[in-house]
């Protein structure tokens, strides 16, 4: 029969050891549980927190602005011997990222003075872009309240989110703004490219019509007019590009233009047209019919000529 293995005080003690660190393991993790089952039941109490922690940051921010604020303001950084970028770069700051902050804050701090708990609990971020906007003029303060598209709001903390839902309001409104000066901006840039192919084109049509011109021994007071017509012919033209229905952007399907808008359109159209039918039979009265000199009369008819009458 086998002996058993004795057992030594060494290999007991051990044993205990990896138990004890094993119990102390499972303890850790049930604690976590505990806690997280806690966290679960009480979420209002966690939503809570995190919204204090949310206040404090701002908190947090919009004091650690103000002492750069002043700061600077005051030059207290020259006390120590530094420079005013020294100053940022000891404090963890870039100096343009502390100016920045500076400068849209400036109108905050000029109106508020000591009293800047007015806006405590408001995003940092928000905060700026109201500085922003009263330095554009976009938004105003007004006997203690803020002024955005002629509604007031006190500026008082129990006004928070009615301030927030307004800042953000002309942020969505500024942000389309430039959304649509992108767009006006690259509808321009087409119609130029547009204009100078036409003139290119046009260029070169008076260019291979020159030779007509000097052929005909004209004088040279024709031959100046001549060239001062052809070059009104051009800028009309150009013109013309600017109201070319596939040219305005405002009017495209996709953008469904209210009837208010196609009608100031139509309307403007109308009034051109009169205008250059009154100004041709005027014209015509005074200096007869193009056909005089046949090559001048247009292709398509004389203006007002409906395509196909007879």
């Amino acid at each position: 029969m086998a002996r058993k293995p004795k057992v030594t005080d060494e290999q007991v003690e051990a044993s205990r050891e990896i138990y004890r660190i094993a119990r102390e393991e499972a303890d850790i993790e049930m604690a976590k549980l505990r806690s997280e089952m806690e966290a679960k039941g009480n979420q209002r109490e966690a939503m809570g927190i995190l919204k204090k922690i949310q206040h404090d940051r701002a908190y947090n921010d919009l004091i650690e602005a103000v002492v750069l604020y002043r700061v600077k303001e005051n030059k207290a950084y020259k006390e120590g011997g530094l420079t005013w970028a020294e100053f940022c770069e000891a404090c963890g700051y870039e100096v343009r990222t502390a100016d920045n902050v500076i400068n849209d804050l400036r109108p905050i701090f000029n109106r508020f003075s000591e009293n800047v708990s007015t806006f405590l609990g408001i995003g940092f971020n928000k905060i700026r872009y109201l500085g922003k906007s009263l330095s554009e003029n976009v938004s105003e303060i007004d006997d203690g309240a803020l002024v955005i598209e002629g509604e007031k709001i006190p500026l008082t903390p129990e006004h928070k989110d009615e301030i927030e839902a307004a800042i953000e309001k002309l942020q969505d409104e500024l942000r389309r703004q430039k959304e649509d000066s992108a767009a006006q901006k690259k509808a321009f840039e087409r119609v130029q490219a547009d204009t100078h192919k036409t003139v290119t084109k046009l260029e070169k049509e008076l260019a291979r019509r020159k030779g007509f011109l000097d052929n005909k021994d004209l004088s040279d007071e024709e031959a100046a007019f001549a060239n001062k017509v052809a070059a009104l012919k051009t800028a009309f033209d150009g013109y013309l590009l600017t109201i070319d229905p596939e040219n305005i952007e405002e009017l495209e399907p996709k953008r469904e233009p209210s009837v208010r808008m196609r009608a100031e359109y139509i309307a403007a159209l109308s009034y051109m047209k009169m205008q250059i039918l009154k100004t041709y039979d005027i014209a015509e009265e005074m200096f007869g019919d193009c056909i005089m000199i046949p090559e001048k009369a247009p292709d398509f008819g004389a203006p007002g000529q409906d395509k196909g009458s007879e």
